[in-house]
């Protein structure tokens, strides 16, 4: 069975097996590590010196008329669907284009960064009165009309963190956690360990 989670700008996790598209299992949840500095009232765990290849970039794909996006490495290998999109919702925006232009900006965010996703993280928040996702460099930070990916709305507009909680529980792996939580409830993804765990 699948479940699903969908944004008004068509983003749709899928939790589970698709024929279409194959899907992940479910993550195990892992202890971080000892904190190694402290960011407020918020600890950040240490990263183990583990050596990943890195995302060399993002691609809007197509199969069988579902649109979904994936990360590609330099040898040209490509991850699993890292966001599917299906909703027919936004007149004007349809799967397709929210699929390039969401693409687009996670290229932004790579090559703005140096060409590596070390130190980003996914986020929600507020942009304009809109639910937002977006990419923040470091935990404690915000959204802005800068660095938002894509809006969200209806039920996922109530409840954002669950978008992010979500892509964590489509992927598994062990290995650095990749969930954070402020002391405000905030959550916060950690982008590179999210997009190595769909390979």
């Amino acid at each position: 069975m699948k479940h699903l989670l969908r944004s008004t700008l068509g983003l749709l996790i899928a939790i589970g097996t698709s024929a279409a598209l194959p899907a992940t299992a479910l993550a195990v949840d892992t202890p971080f590590p000892k904190a190694d500095r402290v960011k407020g009232d918020l600890e950040v765990p240490s990263k183990p010196a583990v050596q990943t290849a890195q995302a060399a970039g993002f691609e809007c794909r197509t199969t069988d008329g579902i649109h979904y996006t994936v990360a590609l490495r330099g040898n040209g290998a490509a991850s699993q669907a890292i966001i599917v999109w299906t909703s027919e919702e936004l007149v004007g925006y349809p799967p397709q284009r929210r699929c390039r232009e969401v693409s687009d900006r996670l290229n932004n965010v790579l090559r703005s960064n140096g060409n590596t996703l070390a130190g980003l993280y996914l986020t929600v928040g507020r942009v304009n009165g809109q639910s937002v996702v977006c990419t923040v460099g470091d935990v404690g930070y915000g959204c802005n009309t800068n660095n938002v990916l894509f809006t969200l709305s209806g039920e996922n507009a109530r409840d954002p963190n669950q978008v992010l909680l979500s892509l964590r529980d489509r992927v598994s792996g062990a290995g650095t956690p990749i969930e954070q939580i402020s002391n405000n409830g905030q959550v916060y993804i950690d982008f590179e360990a999210l997009v190595d765990r769909h390979f």
